[in-house]
């Protein structure tokens, strides 16, 4: 006969909250760690405080993924509302990043579809590196469209 599974093993380690306007400097220092790392990627497209600043503005909502018994912040995520011309609502996911990713992704995919659900969304979608493709590759309705490359003119060894 089989033992039951102890509660605690069942229940996920980790949980995931939205941050609200009088939360995100509070807890600010702990998730920039995370945004260096992920706007290097841009290229020089956006700074954490451009972050920072859309978020407290209400432009885009700062996620943390936070172990249940330390309260350790140990990912991020990054959402928009993006409504197009033609009446599309789509919830952009422009940031997911963190340690152990492995750990906790599942749970925040399944937590952004119910938020697009719930904030009646046409769906998701995000332009990423293309590791993230593995989260998502198997679930259903989930699509990989293109693959955003960038070419950088350079002038006399110069960036421009």
């Amino acid at each position: 006969m089989m033992q039951p599974i102890p509660v605690e093993e069942i229940q996920e380690p980790y949980d995931l909250s939205i941050v609200t306007n009088d939360q995100l400097t509070l807890i600010w220092e702990g998730v920039k760690k995370y945004l260096d790392r992920s706007c290097k990627r841009s290229n020089g497209r956006l700074t954490p405080d451009d972050i920072f600043y859309d978020c407290l503005n209400n432009v885009k909502s700062l996620w943390i993924i936070y172990d249940k018994e330390s309260f350790d912040i140990k990912g991020i995520m990054v959402t928009e509302f993006i409504n197009y011309p033609t009446g599309k609502k789509m919830l952009s996911l422009e940031h997911v990043t963190g340690n152990k990713m492995e750990e906790w992704v599942e749970m925040c995919i399944d937590a952004l579809e119910d938020y697009a659900v719930l904030n009646q969304c046409n769906g998701i979608e995000g332009i990423g590196r293309a590791g993230f493709w593995h989260w998502v590759k198997d679930r259903d309705n989930w699509n990989k469209l293109a693959i955003f490359y960038e070419y950088t003119i350079e002038v006399e060894n110069e960036k421009i």
